[in-house]
């Protein structure tokens, strides 16, 4: 229904709320733009900050295990003096410290039922955990055990696992021990189930 303009009032005074409504609307729109490329440019200013920081310091991205892990690795490297790396780890150079490390963090865990972890599979240069869950010893015998051979097995934590090569465990010294001292005829056979960290409840 057309608006009839009341005595004394002409249709063009009808007409300016009309304009200055849609003024209004066209400058907050303006202003909501602008808002949003503003918020857009400071988004995009901060993700290439953060992207910065991050590069500088890759640390910050790491998960606390990650953090954990690396501060553990760098204590590790640290912790022997480097003219006695070949000896303490019985590695033939003390270049082979970097490698064995990365080796053994770059192997990684698995999930494993009722103990929740356990060293993933890998047979490398220093370190050799098999699919059955053993790490190797020097000379290793093969899996499954043959019955006619005096089987040992070894259990427990770090110390049985080894912090160090594979051929440098408590469980591969007396292997070698056993196989040069000829006990039982040869038929001494050593496996090692020791597992990185594991604790009494574990074990």
């Amino acid at each position: 229904m057309k608006k009839i303009a009341s005595p004394g009032q002409s249709e063009s005074s009808l007409r300016l709320p009309k304009r200055r409504l849609r003024s209004e609307f066209v400058s907050m729109l303006n202003i909501t733009c602008l808002s949003l490329a503003v918020a857009i440019l400071a988004i995009f200013l901060m993700d290439m900050l953060a992207t910065s920081y991050l590069r500088n310091n890759p640390n910050m991205s790491l998960s606390r295990a990650e953090r954990i892990n690396e501060n553990t690795r760098s204590v590790r490297e640290t912790m022997i003096p480097l003219e006695k790396v070949t000896e303490w780890y019985d590695l033939e150079k003390s270049e082979h410290l970097k490698p064995m490390w990365d080796e053994f963090y770059n192997s990684g865990i698995e999930f494993e039922s009722y103990v929740h972890y356990r060293s993933r599979p890998v047979l490398g240069d220093f370190y050799g955990v098999t699919e059955a869950g053993y790490q190797q010893v020097e000379n290793q015998e093969p899996w499954p055990i043959e019955e006619d051979n005096f089987n040992l097995f070894f259990f427990g934590g770090s110390t049985s696992f080894g912090v160090g090569p594979y051929w440098a465990t408590v469980a591969s010294y007396l292997q070698e021990e056993l196989n040069e001292r000829g006990m039982a005829n040869g038929n001494v056979k050593t496996y090692n189930f020791g597992r990185s960290g594991y604790f009494s409840f574990q074990e």
